[in-house]
Order: C-alpha cells, then structure tokens, then sequence
C-alpha cells in the first residue's frame, strides 16, 4: 500500500493543533478505534497520521477503521534496518534494544519523520501512539510549551513511550533521533555510558529512549495515565508480554500495573480529582 496525503488543517483558528501520530503496528484497532476518536481527536479536534508497517492480512481495512480527520495514511514492507542503520550493531551494548521489533521500530520513527517534515509548522504538538493503546478518558491541555511530555508509569527502566506528547519544534528530530544516534555509534552511546550509569548486557528501548533524551537535552513533564495496552484476544499478536484478561473490567492487558493505573485514574477523572 503506497502513501496517501491530504494537507488539511481542520482545527479552527485560535485553537492549539494537535496532530495523533499511529505508529508501527496497526494492533488491536477494533477495540481501540472508538475510544482513539472519543477522547482524543474529538475533544482535541486534533488531526490523524498513520504510518506503520505491513504486519497483518487485513492491515488495508484496519486502516479503513480511522475514517475521518486523517491528513496522512501509510503501509509500508519491512525493509532492512541496515540499510537506515548501517552501524547499529557495532554497539557494545546487550538487551532488547535492538531486537528485530526494535530495530523496524526505529525505522518507523524515521519514516514517520519523513512524513512530519511536512507538517511541523502547521501544527503545535504531536501525541505519538500505538494503536492498540485502549484511551479512557480525555487527555490534559495544559501542555508545557517546550517539554515532551510522558505519562506515568510503564518506564521499564527508561521511557514510557505508549502516549508521548511532543512539541511541534522537536518533532522530526526526536523521530529521526533513533537512527541518527546509532548512525555514529562510538560518539553517542559509548561517550555516554559512564555518565548515565548503563548496564551494557540489559539495554531495553525504553532506556535507550532515555539515553536519547539527555543526549538531546529534552526536558520532560509526567502527566497522569490515561491509557493501557489492549488486544483482540488471548492469541492476538505480542512482543512481550503474555496478553491476559480481566473479567471484572471486561478488556484484554498486558500489564497488570498499567491496567490498573489506567482504570485507577480514570476513576478520579470523573470524580473530579484528577484534572
């Protein structure tokens, strides 16, 4: 499936634009497409790119799912990663950072940066997520101007990238950072390892992530979890965790705490307590 692309900016003058990028795999999007809309692009009146990579037989109509308030919409073949990353396993570094899910995740980044170059200016920030990120309740509004912000819990050691929220002036860096970085080995991670006290045989992507954002300088902001992992069945597709299911609250998870967490906040969110 080739690229399509309509330049439309839909939000009204006046208003902060937000733009929803749906990143690698298009998972789990039956049971989260209806909560994606309702709490995010509707309260946001935010605009949708969808750039991921060729993963299920009927990818053409998952996509079909995100039927408005779409600028950008891609599928694309795995390609190799050394042919973006030529250098990335020259890393003395261990761990699960560069597993192939890793490796074609960075790719994304990179692809999904080709894309947003064209956009950044017409927009003040982009909420990067995976599609089968189950979204409770509305987001918060109150962005710093000049900070990514992360939502609470999930870290794994580093950074939580399930919903990222990014300025619109670092955009395209941060995507291309995944690459970029591992494209002059021996002048970033190793120069680096010292200082950010790594163990060099655990490395996952979340650390690797972190380790990218203090080699950037991005300052960050902690907001509440409004969201957790989700799947269409016991025997959905995975990269980690074994899915599971919770028949008090009628949904599949990945993990437990996130769940939770997740539920735990949405509770306050309508009680009032949270935001």
């Amino acid at each position: 499936m080739g690229i399509f692309i309509m330049r439309v900016i839909y939000n009204k003058k006046g208003m902060k634009r937000y733009g929803i990028c749906i990143f690698n795999e298009l998972r789990a999007v039956k049971e989260t497409v209806a909560n994606i809309y309702s709490n995010l692009v509707d309260v946001l009146d935010a605009d949708i790119f969808i750039c991921t990579q060729k993963t299920f037989e009927d990818d053409a109509e998952r996509l079909k799912l995100f039927d408005r308030k779409v600028v950008c919409k891609e599928i694309y073949e795995r390609p190799d990663p050394l042919l973006y990353m030529p250098k990335i396993r020259e890393f003395p570094y261990g761990g699960n950072w560069r597993y192939p899910g890793g490796e074609h995740f960075y790719v994304n980044m990179w692809k999904m940066a080709q894309v947003l170059k064209m956009f950044d200016t017409d927009y003040d920030y982009f909420i990067f997520m995976r599609s089968d990120t189950n979204v409770l309740f509305p987001i918060k509004k109150d962005f710093w101007e000049n900070a990514i912000h992360v939502q609470e819990g999930s870290e794994h050691g580093g950074i939580n990238m399930n919903m990222l929220v990014i300025p619109s002036q670092i955009v395209v860096e941060y995507c291309l950072s995944f690459s970029d970085c591992v494209n002059e080995p021996y002048s970033f991670m190793s120069a680096e390892h010292d200082h950010l006290g790594l163990d060099k045989n655990h490395l996952n992507t979340e650390r690797y992530c972190r380790n990218i954002f203090i080699h950037k300088k991005y300052e960050t902001k902690i907001y509440p979890c409004n969201c957790f992992l989700t799947a269409g069945s016991l025997d959905d597709r995975t990269s980690w965790s074994v899915i599971q299911y919770d028949n008090e609250k009628g949904v599949f998870y990945k993990y437990k705490e996130q769940l939770d967490l997740a539920f735990d906040n949405k509770r306050k969110y309508n009680d009032g307590q949270l935001y």
